[in-house]
């Protein structure tokens, strides 16, 4: 929940400048950074691996978001833009290796992993996640300050690997007890290579901040996905699925859409494709809101 929370500030952060003084044709951003920053510094920042800050960044903002049509070549179009910017930033950093300049790499490989998010190519997203986390990791001794940045890079690798999980799993091989908690056999990954990339990269990163309750959330998560059972994990990072149950006793639920012959593997429109679509609508307006707030 925490990496959402992310994503929606730092999309609002990114995106604040789209609105236009009004009876302007210019497109320059105007953004009132102290106030944004003053509305954002309740909540602890964190690595956004979604790419809709990076791709909606590079929304033109006279793009009417009314205009399904326009909207979505405007969303195609930045998505090109925004993997150009990276890649353009990346082949401009200066030869050689020191914190400096492996820092900016880590940073625009991180881009361009987020960017890869967006398309749905988690396995390009994960190389550029892992990517960057690597480049930050000899300096960590000699350059304690890198720890925070190199902790937040690891979390957001393992995020993405496990998303590639449950691609590589739950999209593709189905059954009634994918993605229900708590996890039965039928919902345990049979390709194991996201997950299992993903908890050691959890637990790499409780080594450096122990008390993350999420990311303790998620490595327990993953070793359910995994059918491992919760003692193979260090005592003080399980948390027993008994602090989950409940004195109402419920229905099992089961996930009916192979039955009812829905998902991906039919050939018909994908349903989700006019979700995002009107997703981005809404989300172009509520943006906008918050950026003639933020420029007053």
């Amino acid at each position: 929940m925490r990496i959402l929370a992310g994503s929606a500030i730092a999309a609002a952060l990114a995106l604040l400048g789209l609105t236009v003084a009004h009876g302007q044709q210019s497109t320059e951003r105007s953004v009132n950074w102290e106030r944004a920053r003053q509305a954002i510094s309740k909540y602890r920042p964190v690595i956004d691996n979604s790419g809709l800050v990076e791709v909606d960044a590079q929304i033109d903002s006279t793009v009417d978001a009314e205009d399904l049509g326009a909207l979505c070549q405007a969303r195609k179009a930045a998505i090109v833009a925004a993997r150009k910017r990276s890649t353009d930033a990346l082949n401009g950093v200066v030869a050689g290796h020191d914190p400096i300049t492996d820092e900016q790499r880590a940073n625009f490989y991180r881009l361009l992993g987020s960017v890869d998010s967006f398309e749905g190519k988690v396995n390009d997203a994960a190389k550029n996640f892992d990517a960057a986390r690597d480049l930050l990791a000899p300096y960590l001794k000699d350059y304690p300050d890198l720890s925070k940045k190199y902790a937040m890079l690891v979390e957001a690798a393992a995020v993405e690997h496990m998303r590639q999980g449950e691609v590589d799993n739950c999209l593709v091989m189905s059954t009634p007890d994918r993605c229900i908690f708590p996890l039965r056999p039928g919902g345990h990954h049979h390709d194991t290579a996201g997950v299992d990339s993903a908890l050691k990269g959890f637990l790499e990163y409780l080594k450096l901040q122990p008390n993350d309750l999420e990311v303790r959330w998620l490595a327990n998560l993953s070793t359910m996905i995994l059918g491992r059972d919760e003692n193979t994990l260090p005592a003080e990072l399980r948390i027993p699925v008994s602090v989950f149950a409940s004195p109402v006793k419920m229905p099992r639920f089961y996930d009916v859409a192979p039955a009812a012959r829905l998902g991906r593997t039919q050939k018909r429109p994908r349903a989700d494709a006019l979700i995002k679509d009107r997703a981005m609508r809404y989300r172009l307006r509520s943006l906008r809101r918050a950026a003639r707030k933020f420029s007053r």
